[in-house]
């Protein structure tokens, strides 16, 4: 039965098959020597690019001349055989020989997925593996890996129906798949007919299961049905009992088989070889022969694997394809040899010169000296002993066996090898050597030891001096034989060059191209030859043109490169032209780069039709993706060296074709031109802008012209790409500490260091760390029919690559995209694994590009693990450039889309994320900054410029007026009364810019009322949307998004109001030339007074009317430079062009100095930044003109902004716009959801098209105006003061909020007399505290102010340490014991009876469990009592576990978060009324306990309100006085298993209830609650591993910049009893306004508003889960089925976590002393959350000092990596992947298989 597994991917498995001689499940016997084996199948791995069968092709049936038995060879006679570009004539062998098998279709096969052709047709593998791999899925238990026989030419039909009459019913085949046997076996034992693939399922499931009960019993049903006498299931019934131990029966099925053929043979010798029975094996092998039977190399591989060495038997004499086995542990390695030897060939005496020389006799093809070199390399002994040198430990010897003979030059390569590598070789061939006394059963062998022949055949042993060039050569060959789960062309290659760069250096980092001409080829009507009419399935509505074809850049070898371009749908006339190129190297940018990621179409599942991809980058830019090299996707060349190339290579024939494609698409030219790709494109990209810039100086010319790059997840840099790579896989929990540490210590990546053997053996454990994830996004799911189960962050189809391969490789497809036909595949494997040369760095040449000024950006996705955001951190700080604009978010779509940070030169640098709140103002402000602090423009010499006298563009204004005319808008409501027009005014005919405009006229005496201009600010936002829609307006939009209400304040009661969007750009103004969107003060004021003239030609009746200019914000700038530029052209012309009368400004930006300096005293005044803060800004900043911006300086900004960085800015007493904000009524009453309403009216196109306004995407401001404004004076204050001097009237207002909804409240907390001053506000969807703390007397101040993500850790964390700090209170109550004193009992009688919930509100039908809740008084002196749930399992409730679950805060209710978002068996829909099944519920499994405590969390509560200020002390004592009585009122508990679990601050919870347990246990010498374990997820356990862990953390996660990062490590000791430095509070400060607006508690998931559907988690957990929880719980139906006390339900209570006594520093001891106890200890941790991550739990591990008994490994659920475990001695450590701080409600099954693996008391 051999298994054909690719050691790196399927892609792979025509050059090098790994064939398993045995089921997973069993070990290979013989370790000592790593041998590897291989079948005879030819191999295509020598073909030259796309020749060869491309293994990623689906369904794809290769043909073959071989017969079934491999026993002919024939040479081929059909020259159409070779790709239509590769050479007829070269040294690459033909693959004539290349077996080819048509897999039959059955109903196993996915009809997504490629058939997996083996190179025997009777072979069948149903193991699931990555969907980029070769495979058949099989269609039940992903877990269970069923084998079909090795060899045969039987294959597996469909199995015939039942011949019963009657199907069987559906029911019993899900059950099946389900993997429930005992389920299916009673329905079969009730008359359930079961059908073959029923019958398949259920044997493997046996089979996994080892139990022979059941198995029999499954038999037994088989022999009854009508399919006892198939002989494939059959062979599966052998298996089945081999897995489980029993070859009595197995062997009893094997001789009750009439029909038996070869397969049936192999199984039962796999039978008895997987049950250590090899004699027995080997017995049926003579029994096999003795019927006459001719045994096959599957039969041998058979055999092999039931011998020991001296019993290997005799191979057949004739093998025509050289294969060579290396033995390895549960599989052996085939390798193949393409050169096919005759029988007379006889073998040559070596060279006995001192070095290698090839010696190209054995090498039979008519080609020339150069290739027979190259065809040496191929030999299959080579490829086995290349695999066997890196893939096994240092030392180990290596056994190669070849079925034909060993050719004298590869004797003696195979010395060389030895010599360099220090290994001993033992290689056997098929022939006897005479001198070689080892020899037997006919096989020569030669042992090689250190580069001498120690056991052989001295003709052959003449020493050779190791010459580099031959290992090199071969390594290079192996790199395309190795590889994981998920194919990784750049790792396969890296290796590479790590290893020749310790031998041959290649010092050219930055070359000078020569001045070469550039071949220039006719162009001439090949651009219209190249149009694509339309692709095959393209959707309707395509408004874009598209071009695709070849540019010749090689006319003397055949070489053209295949190019796709993309026009934008924008102005593709005049927007930029982007090169884009993928990386690789060897991989394509159009299968990739325009199908996959960017391009304007997504290959959609059915491989056949495309559709829109809406974010594609050509909406915005020309982009052009070239396929290159040559040999690379639809690139080809008719020379088939050049398939052989390199980054100079590469770099030059990238330029030809961009200098030949221009002359093809002249109106390109002069375009802007940039230039951006990704990972190996780290090196393209850089080095073609290189040789672009070089050509243009060299020619003094602009050929190109460049103006910028961006790079991508790009390798850079070797150094920085390995220790970058290896920090995050550990920081993201996917390596152990010992592996990170071992790598760390053994590996010296720098240039010209020498990669150890220990060094390969820790990378060689990480790349096993990392096989089963996809790589290139960490979190993704892997391509497989359950993918659907873990969703990845973006949403993406992890199968788009499937679909890509199969669309174009579709004839149709491939003729529309005027490509030659061939088998298109997404990466060349052979480009890779021949690449010539390869700088170690390409920094240099990026530090070139930045002195040229061109723009260079270098962005990352921050969860690629291949290229990782760590090491593009780690390139950037070795280029040794000086930051200028500090880290920080930037946000898209209400979350932070990446963090930023401008460095010296205009190199920008990107990492992708999420965030909340938009300040365009912001925005500028930073960026002109930005401009003054890097371009050292002091200012902007225009305060009050004086406007030259140029003619004013003046447009035909005819009948206009009446075209704009507004009949009616949608939604309008009736007895509107007043005119309204819009529409655009033309103000640059030669650009095509016109601005647009809105006209609310008065309802009375509009004929005589004034004109008032509105100009809303940004720079950038919408008059009409802001200003008219949401302000001054005569409409309201509502919330229905459709329907207007009138504002009865509107201010076109007085004035006729004339909106106006400027510039173009804004809201729906636009231009036709894209340049025109860079603009600035001068030019809108310019703008704004052209509309002007041309509307009052339009509008004739307004020109004598007295005209007014409002506005707000940045219109502080807009409108006194419009009124100076109207009052200028009044005096020019000497005359009243238009009537000013005044102007308005509100809340205005008009000088810089004073808005910082008034900014940060209204924060101060209003309580939103601390004393500290505002003293810190006034000592350090100076924000006069031209002064100095300090570090300390922006340091404390920073620190202001964080402080408001969850208020809305715009009216800080004003709500946020959420699902609840209904509950927190602003001042002003008004909806803070109102810009939402607006964004979805002005998007629907009828009110566009009433409007009369061009169908566009509205936003309400655009963030391109912004960020590229060019001129910004810091003040505007000498124009105001003009114009007051001119006598118009000049207004400045500002809106003030002087009511305070604070309550202030006063209480004294008890020790040394300290008073503590607290303001609370209190609403009814949450209590908001925000805590500033003043040292002195310990004063707290509370404002009004909350998070956006309520943290009550951090705030019981921030008093504790304060405390601690202030008052010297050390932790010493580590591990306390506590003192036995009674315990309360009180009454239980007839309580379990009344807590019984008959059923829940909105409870789903069909409930099968037992639901109880009430109270439970734990002291009755003070009505103290504890709330509980209890959630019995559906099934074995009466001998299932008891697990008390607890959730953390302090505060944290534990039935709210715990049962109803987390592990409960309930989750409450969005309706907040009903609720729906949580099919991966604990209860599932175990019967579960849920306790509110202590007191006054959730519903617990108590008489005394002194029982509210509580520590962990007391609420250990409370939760054991409850269970205590909890068991008298349930006693059926009493004897049964108990676990106690719970997370986040039930880190402390937890193990001190367990210790008190114990403890009581031991005082009363009885088992009075029988504890077997705990569990504690993402536990707060350490103060000193929570800091660290956290901004270490954050740093790893490319929340924080370096320099805070390096701050806290520099400035803060949080060991205990160390002192909290102001500097280290500020780089805190700084850490926690850097992850302010993400969700802190899951970083990648979105935060709960109205546009959060935008940005899928990885759960697809809603983020607004606890609003409708909160709603639900507060409902009194609930309250009373619940047994409730009608309250205030909130999730947490905050005024406990302030209040909370003692919390010790470390709980550490406490958990020490249960390991040793002997309880089971597990602390898991998802490995998404930023409380309490990962990191911080690894560290607290580490400071445990306990030894590692299981080294780290994966642990697998449904074919995915569900996280890492690693066992230590007393405590199992579990990570969770993809999962946040609540564990099982991000990743509910990944959860549960955790949680059963707990109970079982067994590793997942």
């Amino acid at each position: 039965m051999a298994f054909l597994m690719a050691i790196r991917r399927a892609n792979f498995a025509s050059s090098f098959k790994v064939t398993s001689l045995r089921s997973p499940d069993s070990l290979f016997v013989r370790n000592a020597l790593k041998s590897f084996s291989t079948s005879t199948a030819p191999n295509t791995f020598d073909l030259p690019p796309n020749a060869q069968a491309n293994p990623n092709q689906w369904n794809q049936p290769l043909n073959n001349q071989w017969d079934n038995r491999n026993q002919g060879y024939n040479h081929p006679q059909n020259p159409q055989n070779h790709p239509p570009h590769a050479p007829q004539q070269s040294f690459y062998p033909d693959n004539s020989n290349q077996r080819r098998n048509v897999q039959q279709q059955n109903y196993y096969q996915n009809p997504n997925q490629r058939s997996n052709y083996s190179p025997n047709q009777g072979h069948q593998s149903f193991h699931q593996e990555n969907a980029n791999q070769r495979q058949n899925y099989y269609p039940t238990n992903t877990n269970q890996r069923q084998n079909y026989p090795p060899h045969g030419t039987v294959q597996r039909q469909n199995f015939p129906q039942q011949n019963h009459g009657s199907t069987v019913k559906v029911d019993l085949l899900s059950v099946c798949k389900e993997g429930k046997l005992k389920e299916a076996i009673e329905l079969m034992g009730q008359g359930e007919l079961a059908d073959a693939e029923c019958f398949g399922v259920l044997f493997g499931l046996c089979g996994k299961s080892k139990k022979l009960e059941d198995a029999k019993k499954v038999h037994d049903y088989f022999l009854r049905s009508s399919y006892r006498g198939d002989i494939q299931l059959n062979h599966m019934v052998i298996d089945m009992y081999s897995k489980c131990g029993s070859m009595v029966d197995a062997r009893r099925v094997f001789d009750h088989i009439s029909d038996r053929n070869m397969d049936s043979w192999h199984w039962i010798i796999h039978g008895y070889a997987a049950n250590g029975l090899g004699d027995d094996g080997l017995e049926m092998y003579e029994q096999m022969r003795n019927f006459g039977l001719q045994p096959n190399e599957e039969t041998f591989l058979a055999v092999l694997e039931s011998s020991d060495p001296k019993k290997i038997p005799t191979p057949l004499a004739k093998k025509f394809t050289a294969i060579s086995m290396l033995e390895g542990k549960n599989r052996v390695g085939e390798f193949r040899n393409p050169t096919l030897y005759k029988d007379e060939e006889k073998f040559r005496a070596a060279n006995k010169e001192q070095s290698y020389v090839p010696d190209t006799r054995y090498v039979l093809h008519d080609i020339d000296q150069e290739a027979k070199e190259q065809a040496l390399l191929y030999h299959s002994e080579r490829l086995a002993i290349a695999y066997g040198l890196i893939s096994t430990p240092a030392r180990t010897p290596l056994r190669i066996i070849k079925n034909l003979r060993v050719c004298g030059d590869c004797h003696n390569a195979i010395k060389i090898m030895s010599r360099i590598v220090g290994r001993e070789l033992i290689v056997r061939d098929n022939k006897s050597i005479d001198h070689c006394s080892s020899a037997r059963n006919g096989f020569g062998v030669i042992v090689v030891k250190y580069g001498k022949c120690i056991h052989g055949n001295n003709y052959l042993c003449g020493t050779v001096d190791a010459i580099i060039p031959v290992l090199l050569r071969l390594l290079l060959v192996f790199v395309s034989c190795y590889g994981g789960n998920g194919y990784d062309t750049l790792e396969k290659i890296l290796p590479i060059r790590r290893w020749v760069l310790n031998h041959v250096r290649n010092e050219d980092h930055s070359p000078e191209y020569s001045n070469s001409l550039v071949y220039m080829g006719p162009q001439n009507g090949m651009k219209d030859v190249d149009k694509i009419s339309s692709l095959p399935g393209q959707p309707a509505g395509t408004d874009f043109d598209q071009f695709s074809g070849y540019v010749t850049v090689d006319p003397n070898h055949g070489r053209a490169l295949f190019y796709y371009l993309a026009e934008s749908r924008s102005n593709s006339s005049t927007d930029p032209l982007v090169l884009w190129l993928n990386g690789g190297p060897g991989c394509s940018s159009f299968g990739y780069g325009a199908m996959r990621e960017l391009g304007p179409f997504r290959v959609n599942a059915d491989n056949a039709t495309l559709s829109h991809n809406k974010h594609a980058w050509n909406n915005i830019a020309n982009v052009l993706f070239l396929e290159s090299p040559a040999g690379v996707g639809f690139s080809y060349s008719n020379t088939s060296s050049d398939y052989i190339t390199d980054d100079a290579q590469t770099a030059k024939d990238s330029y030809t074709f961009l200098i030949n494609w221009l002359e093809r698409f002249p109106g390109y030219k002069t375009r802007d031109f940039y230039i951006m790709g990704e990972s190996y494109a780290g090196h393209y990209v850089p080095q073609l802008a290189q040789l672009i810039l070089q050509n243009n100086k060299i020619t003094n010319q602009t050929v190109i012209n460049l103006k910028g790059i961006a790079l991508g997840n790009a390798d850079l840099d070797e150094e920085t790409g390995n220790t970058g790579m290896f920090d995050h896989l550990w920081t993201h929990a996917i390596i152990s500490d010992e592996i990170h540490e071992g790598i760390i210590s053994n590996c010296n990546f720098s240039e010209g260091a020498t990669i150890t053997d220990a060094c390969n053996d820790y990378q060689n454990q990480t790349l096993a760390a990392i096989s089963n994830i996809f790589l290139y996004d960490i979190y993704a799911p892997l391509c497989s029919p359950l993918r659907n189960s873990t969703p990845s962050i973006s949403g993406f189809d992890p199968c788009t690559d499937s679909y890509i391969l199969g669309y174009l490789n579709t004839p149709v497809v491939q003729e529309s995209l005027h490509a030659k036909p061939l088998q298109w595949e997404s990466c060349n494997h052979f480009i890779e694994t021949h690449w010539k040369d390869m700088p170690y760095t390409v920094l240099p040449v990026i530090q070139d590009l930045m002195a040229t000024g061109i723009k260079i950006w270098i962005y990352s996705g921050d969860t690629d693990g291949r290229v990782s955001v760590t090491t593009s951190r780690y390139s950037i700080n070795k280029l040794e450039t000086s930051v200028k604009i500090p880290w920080y978010p930037w946000m898209y779509q209400g979350e932070i889309a990446f963090q930023l940070s401008i460095h010296f030169g205009l190199l920008i640098f990107v990492s992708c994320y999420g965030g909340d709140g938009y300040d365009p103002l912001e925005n500028a402000l930073k960026i002109q900054l930005s401009k003054r602090l890097v371009l050292n423009h002091e200012t902007n010499e225009y305060h009050s410029a004086e406007y030259s006298n140029s003619p004013v563009y003046m447009g035909p204004q005819d009948g206009l007026k009446d075209v704009d005319k507004i009949s009616s808008l949608p939604g309008q409501p009736a007895g509107t009364d007043f005119d309204q027009y819009s529409g655009y005014v033309t103000i640059d005919p030669n650009h095509g810019r016109a601005l647009f405009y809105y006209l609310a006229e008065s309802p009375v005496n509009s004929s005589t009322n004034p004109l008032v201009l509105w100009l809303n600010g940004g720079p950038g936002c919408s008059s009409f949307g802001n200003g008219a829609m949401m302000e001054l307006g005569p409409f309201r939009v509502n919330a229905d998004n459709t329907t207007l209400s009138r504002n009865k304040y509107a201010w076109n009661n007085v004035a006729n109001v004339l909106f106006l969007e400027s510039p173009a750009g804004v809201g729906f103004s636009y231009s036709n030339t894209s340049s025109d969107y860079i603009t600035g003060d001068v030019q809108t004021a310019k703008d704004s007074y052209t509309f002007l003239i041309n509307w009052l030609e339009r509008f004739p009746e307004y020109k004598t009317r007295d005209f007014y200019i409002a506005g707000e914000s940045y219109a502080g700038h807009y409108v006194p430079q419009l009124a100076q530029i109207i009052l200028q052209k009044n005096k020019i012309t000497n005359q009243t062009v238009i009537n000013l009368k005044g102007i308005a400004l509100g809340n205005a930006y008009v000088d810089y100095e004073t808005l910082k300096t008034g900014l940060y005293d209204y924060f101060w005044t209003h309580a939103i930044i601390s004393d500290e803060i505002h003293e810190g800004i006034i000592s350090n900043c100076n924000f006069s003109e031209g002064a100095t911006i300090t570090d300390a300086c922006i340091d404390y900004q920073y620190q202001a902004y964080a402080a408001k960085s969850n208020i809305f800015f715009y009216d800080i007493y004003a709500p946020l716009c959420s699902p609840f904000n209904t509950s927190t009524p602003s001042i002003s009453v008004f909806d803070p959801c109102t810009e939402n309403y607006i964004l979805g009216y002005l998007n629907t196109p009828y009110v566009q098209q009433a409007l009369h306004a061009k169908p566009v995407k509205w936003e309400s401001c655009s963030g391109l105006i912004g960020a590229h404004w060019k001129d910004m004076p810091l003040t505007v204050l000498p124009v105001i003061q003009n114009l007051m001097a001119s006598g118009i009237n000049v207004w400045i207002y500002r809106q003030v909020n002087i009511i305070c909804a604070c309550v202030r409240v006063f209480f004294f907390w008890g020790g040394g007399g300290v008073t503590m001053h607290i303001y609370l506000t209190k609403n009814m969807t949450t209590t908001k505290i925000a805590v500033e703390i003043q040292m002195g007397d310990l004063l707290v101040f509370v404002s009004c102010y909350g998070s956006n993500g309520y943290d009550p850790l951090e705030n019981v964390l921030k008093i504790q340490r304060l405390r601690r700090t202030t008052l010297n209170h050390a932790s010493k109550d580590v591990t306390a014991e506590y003192s036995y004193s009674p315990v309360y009992v009180g009454p239980q009688d007839g309580l379990k009876d009344a807590d019984k919930i008959s059923e829940l509100p909105g409870q789903p039908a069909g409930t099968k469990f037992d639901q109880y809740s009430g109270y439970v008084t734990v002291d009755p002196n003070h009505g103290r009592a504890l709330f509980y749930y209890l959630a019995e399992s559906p099934e074995n409730s009466s001998t299932n576990a008891l697990v008390l679950w607890l959730n953390g805060g302090p505060g944290c209710s534990s039935f709210g978060n715990g049962a109803m978002m987390e592990l409960g068996p309930f989750r409450v829909s969005a309706d907040s009324t009903t609720l729906s099944w949580n099919k991966y519920a604990w209860n599932n499994v175990a019967n579960v306990l849920f306790l509110e405590s202590p007191a006054g969390v959730g519903f617990s509560y108590s008489n005394t309100t002194s029982d509210y200020q509580t520590g962990d002390i007391q609420t250990a004592k409370d939760s054991y006085t409850f269970l205590v009585n909890w068991l008298e009122r349930f006693p059926e508990y009493k004897t049964r298993d108990f676990y106690i679990a719970g997370e986040s601050y039930a880190g402390h919870y937890v193990p001190q209830l367990a210790q008190l347990i114990l403890q009581n246990n031991k005082i009363t010498n009885q088992t009075v609650i029988n504890l077997k374990g705990i569990a504690i997820g993402n536990a707060y356990v350490d103060d000193e591993t929570e800091n660290t862990g956290m901004f270490d953390y954050f740093w790893s996660h490319a929340i924080i910049s370096d320099e805070i990062h390096q701050g806290i490590i520099s400035n803060c000791n949080f060991t205990e009893g160390g002192t909290i430095t102001a500097a280290c509070d500020d780089y805190q400060g700084q850490a926690k306004a850097a992850k302010s607006n993400i969700y802190f508690y899951d970083i990648y998931a979105p935060l709960c508003s109205s546009s959060s559907n935008s940005t899928p988690s990885i759960s697809q957990f809603d983020p607004c889960t606890t609003n409708y929880i909160k709603t639900y719980l507060n409902t009194p139906s609930v309250q009373q089925s619940l047994h409730a006390k009608p309250v205030q339900w909130e999730s947490c209570n905050d005024l406990i976590g302030i209040y909370w006594k003692d919390s010790p520093f470390t709980v550490l001891p406490v958990i020490q002393d249960l390991m040793a106890s002997g309880i089971s200890v597990w602390i898991y941790s998802g490995d998404t959350d930023g409380r309490v991550p990962v990191t911080t739990s690894r560290y607290s591990i580490n400071k445990l000092q306990t030894s590692v008994k299981t080294p780290w490994y994966p642990w697998m659920y449904e074919g995915e990596v569900g996280g890492y475990v690693v066992g230590y001695q007393n405590l199992t450590f579990v990570t969770i992947r993809g999962a946040g701080h609540f564990v099982p409600s991000y990743q509910p099954a990944r959860g549960l298989a955790f949680f059963s693996s707990f109970l079982e008391g067994k590793l997942p």
